[in-house]
């Protein structure tokens, strides 16, 4: 059996996820950047608990922005636009980090760039399933190649930073953004969190809310992961 060297680009799977998967490596190349923000806080004289404050501040958007964002498309109907406009506003936010001085607005800037940025995660995550299962492909191979371009992205951020300055890294990030912006708008479709096929479940989430309050072992695993 020869060599295909498609292979890299298509794991075996339908052309039409081609896209796709490069999108994957692109949008995780691009946000690798963010594992270095503690170089640049530090850099900027942020004192430790400051910058202690600044590394929580993620971890409450994780909470909050993937819910807010979703239920806004769920209502909309509108997931691909509702990812546009959250990929183009957290490229911004994060652009912006490195012109910010002050604690107060430090503290701002990243609420916000990360309130934009986890949903784009959530989001992407929905589209790959959604097309993986039109296409017959699989999910898990499209994180593959999201993990190889976050692998490569945080090497390279890495060599940038200790030559050239880790803001330089910012513009690296922006530059990207916008190939991931651009593979996002002409190659995935519009429409693909919404499931025709299937009728609405009206009350779905206070019955499980209900479910939930009825096993106290998933409440404890809550209450530890907030």
């Amino acid at each position: 059996m020869g060599c295909r060297p498609m292979f890299l680009l298509d794991a075996g799977e339908a052309k039409e996820l081609i896209p796709l998967k490069i999108l994957f490596i692109v949008h995780n190349y691009c946000y690798s950047l963010v594992a270095y923000l503690p170089i640049f806080f530090e850099e900027s004289n942020f004192t430790k608990s400051e910058i202690g404050i600044l590394l929580a501040i993620p971890c409450i958007c994780t909470i909050i922005g993937p819910p807010m964002w979703g239920a806004i498309a769920d209502a909309l109907h509108r997931h691909k636009q509702v990812h546009v406009f959250c990929h183009i506003t957290s490229a911004l936010f994060i652009f912006a980090i490195q012109f910010v001085n002050s604690f107060p607005l430090m503290c701002v800037t990243v609420f916000a760039a990360y309130c934009q940025m986890v949903p784009t995660l959530a989001l992407l995550d929905l589209a790959a399933m959604k097309l993986t299962g039109r296409h017959g492909g699989d999910f898990g191979k499209q994180r593959v190649y999201g993990a190889f371009g976050y692998g490569v992205g945080g090497y390279i951020s890495g060599m940038m930073a200790s030559a050239v300055g880790i803001k330089w890294c910012f513009t690296m990030m922006l530059g990207v953004s916008c190939i991931s912006l651009a593979l996002l708008v002409l190659y995935i479709p519009a429409g693909y969190g919404d499931d025709n096929d299937q009728p609405p479940q009206k009350g779905l989430l206070r019955s499980s809310v209900k479910h939930i309050m009825r096993r106290p072992d998933v409440l404890v695993l809550f209450v530890v992961a907030l």
